[in-house]
């Protein structure tokens, strides 16, 4: 059943895959028909009932595209467990029925390759050829729509259609269009206990260029499954992105299969200033699997960009992330709720936001505000003043990205030479106690066998002999001093807020601290640590 259901979804995907051309004239229509495979039903792996063409337009009904004729290589049927869905894996055992085929706006490029303005193809199902897995499986698509493809994607598009072996899919750069989507998507079956069914609303993108998609979105995501003894359900309200790098997207897609190779880790760190998108906000997500209950009820995060296209605002209006652990409701649950206990929480409520900027004429960057909140442990509020984001960016176009992703590379040598770049003018850290010293004490204190208080008047003792200690590796006491009073203040209960801060007269740099420890004093680090 999984290679059907993975065959099926491929040979739906092959309906979503013209620069619209001039309005043709009647040979120019028959010559596009043609090289696409579509004047006569059977020239290629295309046959239909009915056809017409108005001008040049033209309408197929009762379609079925033969995709069960793609080669298939042993090493191909081997990947279909992998979930790879390409033009040559897994297509062998299905074909594809079209209630309705239609393309406007036929023609030929000036480079002789048949193209379209849009393609519409409704009422869409995979067919298998095997009869077995149709009793078990269904694939359907409502409806798909596609508006001036790119002259390569086109061409594809005729090689599917056609008598020849299916060609690959054009470099991400050369899939480009207007438009594209589909709806009503339903892919489900089951064999034996096992079971999934996974439903989506819509898909659609618009003004996919060479290295950019101006938007995408995806609507009403419905999944449910059962593996032997645990179920589950996974729900996703919608998710919109604008403005996305199709690089990195590109990248991602590949991560399951290579992992993350040296063009991906290169492009996510070459600009950390850059996110790769404008916009993404997400609405409705919710998982319940095995006794886990994960809510995520919205998400947002945007750029504003100047006139360069750089980004100077990222603002995350705040979120609320929830998990539950049921300890009846299986096997996840019941090893989740046991970790839980430990810790002290019934639940985890985590919640998050937050505003920064970037000046590109001083290179610095501030972090107006950041929040993060675990509910009833704490809360975390930094703000911060950094200058010098562009010497790190291009300090890390320089690292080898191979080595990294190989694990050949030092991280704790490689963060040092990238933070080294930067020039700190502020930063303050406050930590809000709501239950973490007293959760983190009673669960160190299981752990050595001791109890909560015992544990801490030993930490508060280690946090008494602080400044001695740190004397003796050449540490200002001044800063040791403010560390072990605000630190014992906090974690003795007499404080609930911990607050520690840098607001140097001059900002500071890690090399400029490491070539001199002399300057480690309080004054030049603008050092302060209370508890409140």
């Amino acid at each position: 059943m999984k290679k059907f259901l993975l065959s099926g979804a491929a040979a739906l995907v092959l309906a979503s895959c013209g620069n619209g051309g001039p309005t043709a004239d009647p040979a120019e229509v028959e010559a596009a028909l043609v090289q696409l495979s579509l004047r006569d039903s059977g020239s290629g792996r295309v046959e239909f009932e009915e056809s017409s063409v108005d001008g040049d337009d033209a309408v197929f009904r009762n379609v079925m595209i033969r995709t069960s004729d793609f080669a298939t290589t042993d090493d191909d049927a081997d990947a279909d467990t992998d979930l790879d869905i390409d033009v040559e894996v897994g297509t062998d055992s299905a074909d594809m029925k079209i209630g309705e085929m239609r393309f406007g706006g036929l023609y030929v490029s000036e480079e002789g390759i048949a193209n379209f303005s849009d393609m519409t193809l409704s009422m869409i199902e995979a067919v298998p050829t095997d009869p077995a897995e149709s009793e078990d499986v269904t694939a359907t698509l409502g409806e798909v729509s596609l508006v001036n493809p790119s002259p390569s994607l086109a061409a594809w598009l005729a090689g599917v259609f056609g008598q020849g072996e299916a060609t690959d899919i054009p470099a991400p750069e050369d899939v480009q269009f207007d438009s594209f989507s589909l709806s009503n998507w339903l892919i489900e079956g089951a064999d034996g206990e096992d079971m999934m069914r996974l439903s989506i609303d819509s898909i659609a993108a618009e003004d996919a260029g060479e290295s950019n998609l101006g938007q995408f979105g995806l609507s009403g995501l419905d999944l449910s499954f059962a593996d032997g003894d645990d179920a589950g359900t996974f729900t996703l309200g919608s998710i919109e992105i604008t403005g996305a790098n199709t690089e990195i997207l590109e990248g991602l897609a590949k991560v399951e299969e290579d992992g993350p190779g040296e063009d991906l880790i290169g492009m996510m760190y070459g600009n950390p200033l850059d996110p790769g998108f404008d916009s993404f906000e997400l609405e409705g997500l919710n998982l319940d699997f095995a006794g886990l209950s994960v809510n995520l009820p919205s998400l947002v995060y945007d750029v504003t960009r100047n006139s360069d296209d750089i980004p100077t605002r990222y603002d995350m209006p705040e979120f609320t992330l929830t998990v539950n652990a049921d300890a009846e409701g299986g096997s996840v649950g019941a090893e989740l709720a046991s970790a839980l206990l430990m810790l002290g929480f019934d639940e985890l409520v985590l919640t998050g936001s937050g505003e920064s900027s970037y000046d590109p004429e001083t290179d610095i960057g501030t972090t107006e505000s950041s929040r993060f909140a675990l509910a009833d442990a704490f809360v975390l509020n930094t703000t911060s003043e950094i200058g010098g984001l562009s010497r790190m960016a291009a300090a890390m176009e320089e690292m080898d990205s191979e080595a990294f992703a190989n694990g050949e590379q030092d991280p704790q040598a490689m963060m040092m030479e990238i933070y080294s770049e930067l020039d700190f003018y502020n930063f303050s850290l406050s930590l809000t106690d709501e239950g973490l010293v007293d959760k983190a004490l009673g669960f160190f204190a299981v752990q050595q066998g001791t109890t909560p208080e015992t544990l801490r008047t030993n930490i508060l003792t280690m946090m008494g002999a602080l400044p001695a200690m740190a004397q003796g590796f050449g540490v200002d006491p001044n800063i040791a001093a403010d560390l072990s009073a605000a630190l014992s203040g906090f974690i003795s209960g007499d404080a609930g807020e911990l607050t520690i801060s840098f607001d140097p007269e001059t900002p500071f740099t890690l090399t400029e601290l490491m070539q001199d420890p002399t300057q480690l004093t309080k004054e030049r680090l603008g050092f302060s640590a209370t508890a409140e």
